[in-house]
């Protein structure tokens, strides 16, 4: 039983922290630090507990995620979200995705294509990196200081990048919403935070070709976006107006 107890001790901390390295966490708790490495190494070799990039700390790992669906009768957020989404995409014509944090990367979980013969196409199951793209981004900003920093810290960035980024999260986290145009690309993109339980669960986006979508036209969006990403968090089981899809 102690043992037990130790462990899901272990898992408090790092939800807590959003991430925590054993040495951190055996202060926390007041134990032998060669006892809390063979704990949260034998967490992770379950899945419970996964490392951050090339760092030393553990964050929560997937198989947390995938119990907690189960107990929620598998509930696909995708799935659930793709109603609304087209509802979204019919208003605006362009492309409609919605994303998850894994890690130090964002995953593609839905996505409604644009009909448009010229169009962003973003595959479900997509994987990309969380700077320089407004998804990634809002992501980060939803995440409390410590969490985002540490996030930051594990990235291979300049001083300089560290501080402009520092700049883009505060002002995503003022406006509620991050808009971007790559040039390289051709695209603009606008992004809004899906909140649940005190926390940005997802990443609602549309991006299209910027010879069409221009950034004033994404600006224009931001109203409607916020309001369908409310109406996604409210499709999530356990948080306030839940309401089946």
């Amino acid at each position: 039983m102690q043992a037990l107890k130790r462990l899901l001790a272990i898992l408090d901390i790092v939800a807590a922290t959003g991430a925590a390295s054993p040495a951190e966490i055996a202060a926390q708790m007041d134990l032998p630090f060669s006892t809390v490495a063979r704990l949260t190494r034998q967490l992770a070799e379950e899945g419970l507990l996964v490392r951050g990039g090339e760092s030393s700390r553990y964050e929560i790992g997937w198989r947390i995620f995938d119990l907690a669906a189960a107990g929620q009768g598998s509930f696909d957020l995708g799935a659930a979200a793709v109603p609304v989404m087209t509802g979204l995409r019919d208003r605006c014509a362009e492309t409609v995705s919605l994303h998850v944090r894994s890690g130090d990367q964002r995953v593609c979980v839905a996505a409604v294509q644009s009909e448009a013969e010229l169009r962003r196409v973003v595959d479900p199951g997509s994987v990309q990196g969380l700077v320089d793209t407004t998804g990634g981004e809002v992501l980060l900003a939803g995440e409390v200081d410590g969490e985002a920093s540490a996030a930051v810290g594990r990235l291979d960035l300049s001083p300089d990048d560290v501080d402009a980024l520092a700049v883009r999260l505060a002002s995503i986290r003022a406006r509620g919403y991050s808009v971007g145009v790559n040039e390289k690309l051709g695209i603009t993109a606008i992004s809004v935070p899906v909140e649940h339980a005190g926390r940005t669960a997802a990443v609602l986006s549309v991006s299209g070709p910027m010879f069409r979508f221009s950034s004033n036209a994404a600006e224009g969006l931001a109203a409607d976006m916020i309001d369908v990403a409310a109406h996604i968090a409210r499709l999530i089981p356990g948080g306030p107006g839940h309401a089946a899809p």
